[in-house]
């Protein structure tokens, strides 16, 4: 009876300590764990605490085990319905295998295409980083069926997951706003970037990326066996080059120090959806009623706008003066501030990792730099070779309603992802779509369906030429008077948002003799 007993205690036991499984194989995530170690560190004490508990329990409450144990079976019994709810009711919902916060998106660069080779381009999948949830996730696999998707069912789809910066600007980030409010604050970002902003940032995109070089370079002869981590001169340079974009702030001046440290103090990318707390709203305030001091600034100077340092905060001034203290347009600004260090940061890591594995391309490029730069010279095809490969991945919204997808219906509730990145890889469109070929953009011009690295429809990336500007500068700088060589490297990692180059990934720059 007794061995009846403790075999009764185990088998309660070990299926109480399986309940959390999904979250310690979460945890066990290595990229996961580098990016957000804080996060993992909480999580990992409550599930040791947890797991304590329950031994206590079966050891001094054998009763109380019991009923937990119950309510472990219910609750796991619960979550395998849910993932399996599309089949109630008859809705014709994609085939595919829905998990708890699946980890193989994560660790297979090409799991979306494989999951399209066998079930279709239409199919369903757990919720996965970066907005892990209990929502089942339907993916779209192909730009035109997504544009189709996007534009016929446009009223009952919303953005997902909101950005948590979007929350402390009144009307929203541009990607999360309503249609109105997006359809007059678009019109203004756009019409202010379109004013000549690329011809006037040439110079100092220029020189900030030289800059950025020579101490890639300097740093690269002080260590030559160990190599450097891009991302810090990448950041260095990118924040220089924005604030000079955006708010015509040079990083030689004090509002520049003082714009970084008030932007460095709201702390964007440690923000999460409930980071609605005083020390933030206090820290966008003083960050806020600075640009509206600089803004104002720009309005009382006296020199002709044709002659003034131009930026997008001048022409959105010179166009509307009343947006001088408009908060949700210097939200925006702010908020573009980080997005466009992140996401063109990224880029240009990934053009590194790329260079580095493609050197020959390096070559050509050099060969080239004699000619007169054009908006397709070989400098620029690397950059759209890049992003049609890494960086552009995926749309992600949320169905407010039940959506009729080719012959399937995706349920109120669920979210959509239009596969981007595995969209590029369509070798109906792009001949040998897995290799590096920047010539492929050389003779041809893809249409929008085929080739969509900022998006889809609404909501599609205002910073388009100027990322690709600042890609294409960067490229033919290092080639004109630098070499390239991988130190270290591993295999791509998805720690967060995107897949990344190895967290190992270290590079060796020098002058060319």
């Amino acid at each position: 009876m007794l061995a009846v007993n403790v075999i009764e205690r185990v088998v309660e036991a070990t299926l109480l300590l399986a309940v959390p499984w999904p979250v310690w194989r979460l945890l066990s995530f290595r990229p996961y764990r580098r990016r957000v170690p804080a996060k993992v560190a909480i999580l990992a004490g409550l599930l040791a605490s947890y797991s304590v508990a329950v031994i206590v329990i079966a050891v001094f409450a054998p009763v109380l085990l019991r009923t937990l144990a119950i309510l472990g079976l219910a609750v796991a019994m619960g979550l395998m319905w849910w993932l399996r709810s599309g089949l109630r009711g008859g809705r014709r919902v994609p085939p595919g295998r829905l998990t708890f916060l699946p980890l193989a998106p994560c660790r297979d660069h090409r799991f979306y295409q494989r999951q399209a080779a066998r079930h279709g381009p239409i199919f369903k999948a757990g919720s996965t980083l970066p907005c892990p949830s209990l929502r089942p996730t339907v993916c779209v696999v192909g730009h035109q069926q997504g544009l189709d998707l996007l534009r016929r069912s446009d009223s009952a789809l919303e953005v997902w997951p909101p950005a948590p910066f979007s929350a402390f600007i009144p009307r929203g980030f541009l990607r999360y706003m309503g249609q109105e409010d997006h359809r007059v604050y678009s019109q203004i970002f756009r019409t202010a970037m379109a004013a000549g902003l690329m011809e006037t940032s040439a110079p100092y995109l220029q020189a900030e990326t030289r800059l950025a070089l020579r101490r890639m370079a300097i740093e690269s002869d002080a260590e030559p066996s160990i190599g450097l981590r891009p991302i810090p001169y990448l950041d260095r340079m990118l924040f220089a080059i924005l604030a000079r974009f955006f708010l015509g702030v040079s990083p030689e001046t004090e509002t520049f120090e003082r714009l970084r440290s008030l932007h460095g103090a709201i702390g964007i990318p440690r923000l999460t959806l409930r980071s609605r707390h005083k020390r933030v709203q206090d820290a966008v305030e003083k960050l806020t009623a600075f640009l509206v001091d600089h803004g104002r600034q720009i309005t009382k100077q006296t020199t002709p706008v044709s002659d003034r340092p131009s930026c997008l905060l001048s022409e959105i001034i010179r166009l509307e003066p009343h947006r001088v203290d408009d908060p949700t347009m210097l939200g925006n600004i702010i908020y573009m501030l980080e997005a466009g260090r992140t996401d063109v940061g990224g880029l240009l890591m990934w053009v590194l990792k790329h260079l580095s594995d493609h050197p020959q391309w390096l070559k050509a490029v050099r060969m080239q730099s004699s000619s007169p730069p054009d908006a397709n010279d070989l400098a620029a095809r690397v950059v759209k070779e890049t992003l049609r490969l890494e960086q552009s991945e995926y749309l992600y919204r949320r169905a407010s309603d039940d959506i009729d997808v080719g012959h399937f219906v995706v349920p109120k509730g669920w979210l959509i992802r239009v596969c981007i990145r595995d969209g590029h890889q369509d070798p109906a469109v792009f001949d040998r779509p897995e290799s590096f070929n920047p010539d492929r953009f050389r003779d041809r011009n893809y249409a929008h369906g085929d080739y969509a690295p900022f998006g889809l429809f609404r909501h599609m990336c205002i910073g388009a030429q100027l990322t690709q500007e600042i890609g294409r500068c960067f490229v033919s700088e290092l080639a004109r008077d630098f070499a390239l060589e991988a130190v270290e490297d591993g295999s791509p990692e998805h720690p967060r948002f995107h897949w990344e180059p190895n967290a190992r990934f270290r590079i060796r720059v020098t002058r060319n003799a």
